[in-house]
């Protein structure tokens, strides 16, 4: 048994609020914590608004799954894409097949990644790593239109693996990341535009993508999210010695 103080680090994910046991622990934890972090500045938004603290929060963000990388294809196979949970109200699926019937696109051939049950086009199931990362690259369009998300763990791969990700504007993470060109108020008609928008202008796109992989690849790994945890680590111990 170690007899020395514990000091506890708490990287919040998100904050949940469905069950109110889980909900309720959680908060008095992270209030407990002598260190307290988050995934995002969103999540960190979140906290304070929903559990009313004035407590440091620490944002050291969270890794990617380290296999996804920038092929450079020159030929893409799938024009539209999609990964994630498909049951999720926040994910607002069905604002896709709308946009792809606007864009004359038979959405049967709308390519779907995740756990869930697609309410149409083609499904693959869960993915390996190695597989995920090439559907990525083999992809010119990565739908995510939800309301929000903690991170977009999404999106960060996406713009790794060269998609051109279509957002919704009212999703904060979007500016958060600087993908907010990437954005169109969540509507069919609008989403059309933007996909059209990017088509026209494919050099200008390419390069927001070309700038923000390099500075995804530094931020979004173990290696990264651990050097932040160990120096929020030293600063604790060094304030209270």
């Amino acid at each position: 048994t170690c007899n020395k103080p514990c000091v506890r680090l708490y990287n919040l994910l998100d904050v949940m609020n469905k069950t109110p046991d889980i909900y309720n622990q959680t908060k008095l934890d992270y209030e407990e914590c002598e260190i307290a972090a988050t995934i995002s500045y969103t999540v960190k938004s979140d906290i304070r608004k929903k559990f009313q603290t004035n407590k440091e929060i620490n944002v050291i963000g969270f890794p990617i799954r380290d296999k996804i990388t920038y092929k450079h294809y020159s030929v893409l196979g799938v024009p539209f894409l999609y990964v994630g949970r498909v049951l999720d109200p926040n994910k607002r699926i069905g604002l896709i097949k709308p946009t792809l019937d606007k864009l004359g696109f038979n959405s049967e051939n709308m390519v779907f990644v995740g756990p869930d049950r697609a309410p149409f086009g083609f499904e693959t199931g869960i993915l390996s790593d190695d597989d995920l990362c090439e559907i990525y690259n083999c992809a010119d369009f990565l739908f995510l239109p939800s309301e929000r998300e903690g991170l977009g763990m999404t999106a960060i791969e996406g713009v790794i693996g060269n998609c051109h990700i279509i957002g919704c504007s009212d999703n904060p993470i979007f500016n958060e990341l600087g993908l907010s060109e990437f954005t169109a108020t969540p509507h069919p008609a609008a989403l059309t535009q933007l996909v059209n928008k990017i088509q026209k202008n494919y050099p200008y796109y390419k390069n927001i993508l070309d700038k923000l992989r390099p500075k995804f690849l530094a931020e979004y790994t173990v290696e990264a999210v651990v050097k932040k945890m160990l120096n929020l680590y030293k600063e604790y111990i060094n304030e209270n010695q």
